[in-house]
């Protein structure tokens, strides 16, 4: 599973923690050294697509402490059948919102189901957002009002 900074670099997820049956807390790192950022994604189940053709019984039988789409440190999605899992899609709806489309790897459980990754907090802020959330600010100005920002602040054109 990849994740993406808001400075736009990639980050690394480092731990993992089950917070319920159907919702991970992932935190994560940017991989820019002039960032910093690090941040808690929750991944949370929404929804099956195709139920498992396994047995109700030999998934009960299966491993008891991983979700419906499970992430482990290693950032591999792992299916209510223990086996792994992969993403076969996702649909990015804001910065901090992503919709998962996943799809158990073992052909004999073919379950399918949707997750959302969600921003949840940050841990430590970028060294980045300050200077970026002015820029940003500046160029959603009308001309005119920048202008007269800048007037304000003796700062010649």
């Amino acid at each position: 599973m990849r994740v993406t900074c808001k400075c736009g670099h990639k980050g690394r997820i480092g731990n993992c923690q089950l917070d319920s049956p159907e919702s991970l807390s992932l935190e994560s790192q940017c991989l820019n050294v002039h960032c910093g950022h690090a941040w808690v994604a929750k991944l949370e189940f929404y929804r099956t697509i195709t139920p498992s053709a396994l047995s109700a019984e030999r998934l009960q039988n299966g491993p008891q402490d991983t979700l419906l789409h499970h992430v482990k440190p290693s950032a591999l999605i792992i299916c209510k059948c223990g086996h792994k899992g992969r993403i076969r899609d996702s649909t990015k709806h804001s910065a901090d919102f992503v919709t998962l489309y996943c799809d158990c790897l073992d052909p004999s459980c073919g379950h399918r189901w949707v997750s959302n990754l969600t921003f949840s907090r940050t841990i430590s802020p970028s060294a980045l957002d300050g200077e970026r959330l002015l820029f940003d600010r500046l160029r959603a100005l009308p001309k005119q009002q920048v202008r007269e920002l800048l007037d304000q602040l003796g700062v010649s054109r």
